[in-house]
């Protein structure tokens, strides 16, 4: 199941909406 996730991206945009195939994520989470 993919879910949109806000993650942080300094080197493209402060806040950017990816899909990534996890079963849970939680907004402002960092990579």
């Amino acid at each position: 199941m993919k879910m949109k996730a806000i993650v942080m991206t300094g080197a493209n945009r402060p806040w950017e909406v990816q899909e990534v195939p996890v079963p849970k994520v939680e907004p402002g989470q960092c990579w």
